[in-house]
């Protein structure tokens, strides 16, 4: 056992003296090919930053992704406290109307679409993708703050009808 002492020894301090090594310092480069390179690199960045924005100034943020009230516009950041279970376009039609928003529907429902709500103090913002995310399975909710409007979208899709049994053999 004694004989292993100076090998563990002689081991450790080998591997913690890798450790303890500076890295080779790299020298800055001057060399136009690069500095080029980093110029485009950095055009690139700006130019997908201001896509961005067109992109989410030309379409509409879905309900949904009001995730928190960070997310939210200013007008949704109103706390509320709700206890609602019934239809979908009640709801929003109330909250909407409490922010001086107002609801444009597209399509019919042919089903009531239940939303279930009890919060004792949530922003309105939070509480449309809550009910978002409830009725997802047969409408959209849309948000558009800059007309300060609600859009609710019925899912015009239809369950398929079975026209002919199919007959079971076993």
């Amino acid at each position: 056992m004694s004989r292993w002492k100076p090998w563990g020894v002689g081991v450790v301090v080998l591997l913690l003296s890798g450790c303890a090594t500076d890295p080779a310092p790299t020298r800055a480069s001057d060399d136009p090919q690069r500095r080029q390179l980093a110029e485009a690199g950095q055009r690139i960045a700006q130019a997908l930053e201001t896509l961005a924005v067109i992109e989410q100034a030309a379409h509409p943020i879905a309900a949904q992704a009001i995730a928190s009230p960070a997310h939210a516009p200013e007008a949704l950041r109103v706390r509320v406290a709700v206890d609602y279970q019934g239809d979908i376009k009640p709801f929003v039609h109330r909250l909407a109307e409490v922010v001086g928003y107002t609801v444009r529907t597209y399509g019919r429902s042919s089903v009531l679409i239940p939303v279930n709500v009890q919060t004792a103090d949530r922003t309105i913002g939070e509480l449309l993708a809550d009910a978002g995310w409830q009725a997802s399975w047969r409408c959209q909710l849309v948000v558009r703050p800059e007309q300060r409007v609600v859009d609710l979208y019925y899912d015009p899709r239809r369950p398929a009808r079975r026209t002919a049994r199919t007959s079971r053999r076993g």
